[in-house]
């Protein structure tokens, strides 16, 4: 596969992955008692977990090494420009998901 299909798969799964970490009901009970953290630590993993700009950047990663590790079908410099781009479009895509959802 091409590094634009790679990218945009990862990408894609990216943005489901953080769509259901942080706002799907069936995921509630998780998301639910982070949000109801007040202290400072809290306060910032509230942060990270509902931003799909900063969560999904890791789990871009998460997915884009992980796929490197299992299959090795890119090479380190190219596993490293797929996280960023991944990442990128998961945060593109919550934010056509958000003003959809309005």
């Amino acid at each position: 596969m091409t590094l634009i299909i790679w990218t945009a798969m990862i990408g894609l799964a990216s943005f489901r992955l953080w769509r259901l970490l942080a706002i799907d009901s069936i995921t509630e009970p998780i998301h639910g008692r982070i949000n109801a953290l007040t202290s400072r630590p809290g306060q910032w993993l509230n942060q990270l977990w509902s931003c799909p700009w900063c969560l999904g950047f890791w789990i871009s990663a998460a997915l884009t090494w992980g796929t490197w590790w299992a299959i090795t079908p890119y090479s380190i410099a190219e596993a490293i420009l797929i996280t960023f781009a991944a990442s990128t479009i998961t945060g593109l895509t919550a934010r056509l998901d958000e003003r959809t959802m309005t």
